[in-house]
């Protein structure tokens, strides 16, 4: 039989993570948190006015206080009723799997530096990593089906997208190496080392501005031509891959809703 402890871990857990449809409690955990999360950004956003620090700076302060307290009390209840899940059943090692989950170490790096600054060491500039802890509520997607949808889709599709990244990142180094050692004998002071040619050659395969610096030897002009014609295409893919996900995803989706009478064996919509 439940002792009071469990029912009060289980209850926990349903609210900071299982988070049934219907369940009142959990969406308004979820959306308090949000709210917080956001808040928060922008009282750290803010706080780099000088005149805004000078005239509100206890108030961010406060905020700031009362963002760790929260986030590090919800950080120790999902670690503590985690072993409500089969897979985190252990206490020890359920738990300690648990926060090795990427959503999880960003919890944490959200509320270490505040701890660490406490030590004289100031990592306060990480607390905008808070900003990613928004991805911790795409469990919201089951309040909102098309949210869930975009997650499932790049969550499906990430093996493809890491691959395109790889290839991006392949093509940037190997265009900077390039353009260095035909531009830097010409241009010292514009392509002044292989790092700065590399962002250069991000640039140029993003689009972005490239601050007046060209290529004005015969093959770095060509090499130039080439890295704009791979931009194209390599930043195109991503949205191929996503928009190829989310066809089969709608198409596995209307399946699901279509099921054949058992009477007359006809397709039937549920």
């Amino acid at each position: 039989m439940p002792t009071n402890t469990t029912r009060l871990r289980q209850r926990t857990w349903e609210i900071v993570e299982v988070a049934r449809p219907g369940d009142s409690a959990s969406r308004i955990f979820d959306i308090a948190i949000l709210v917080l999360i956001i808040v928060n950004v922008i009282a750290f956003s803010i706080e780099s006015i000088p005149l805004v620090k000078t005239n509100y700076g206890r108030t961010l302060k406060l905020i700031e206080l009362i963002s760790i307290t929260v986030f590090t009390i919800e950080y120790s209840l999902r670690v503590w009723a985690c072993v409500e899940d089969p897979l985190y059943r252990h206490p020890v090692r359920g738990r300690l799997a648990f926060i090795r989950k990427p959503l999880l170490l960003i919890d944490l790096a959200a509320i270490l530096p505040f701890f660490i600054y406490v030590l004289g060491i100031d990592l306060r500039y990480l607390r905008a990593i808070r900003l990613l802890r928004i991805l911790r509520l795409g469990k919201l997607g089951r309040y909102y089906p098309s949210l869930k949808l975009i997650i499932d889709v790049v969550w499906k599709k990430k093996s493809e997208l890491l691959l395109i990244a790889a290839i991006m990142v392949i093509i940037t180094l190997v265009a900077g190496s390039l353009i260095y050692t035909l531009e830097h004998p010409l241009q010292p002071a514009k392509f002044s080392d292989i790092p700065t040619t590399i962002a250069w050659s991000l640039n140029a395969l993003a689009k972005l501005n490239l601050g007046g610096i060209y290529p004005i030897t015969p093959l770095g002009k060509t090499l130039f031509s080439v890295i704009g014609i791979l931009g194209t295409l390599v930043f195109a893919l991503p949205t191929a891959v996503i928009v190829a996900g989310f066809m089969e995803e709608w198409k596995t989706q209307k399946q699901a809703d279509v099921v054949k009478c058992p009477h007359c064996g006809n397709e039937i919509e549920k």
